[in-house]
């Protein structure tokens, strides 16, 4: 992700201090469901931003009943250098169009917020 590794690295080791744990211990045993990673609050923040601002965004518009169409997709910009995928231009929409359609579709923050917390912290691995 966008250079989010130092930053997990701080918050893993800062852990183990609040919660007096070895050197050593296993850091995975340390995320439980109340304690989120970074990485999961950097896809929360992104998803967030674009919720808030997918007016402005482009979507998916065509005739055609595409599964894009259908899932309310936002356009992820075109990008002919790797570098430029990780840019948070490209990254927000990608993160966004993971999320399930019922959460896409929820009107308050607050609810977009936490449904997609649940959903990142439960799907962590596959996205």
């Amino acid at each position: 992700m966008v250079s989010t590794n130092r930053l997990n690295v701080a918050q893993k080791y800062i852990l183990k201090i609040i919660l007096k744990k070895k050197r050593l211990f296993p850091t995975y045993l340390l995320f439980n469901g109340e304690i989120v990673n970074i990485r999961t609050l950097f896809m929360v923040a992104a998803a967030t931003f674009v919720h808030k601002n997918k007016v402005k965004l482009n979507r998916v518009n065509h005739l055609y009943t595409t599964r894009s169409n259908e899932n309310q997709d936002i356009v992820i910009p075109i990008s002919h250098k790797h570098i430029n995928l990780r840019r948070l231009a490209c990254l927000r929409p990608k993160i966004y169009n993971r999320l399930p359609t019922e959460i896409k579709q929820l009107k308050t923050i607050h609810k977009f917020k936490v449904e997609c917390k649940k959903f990142i912290h439960s799907e962590s691995e596959n996205l």
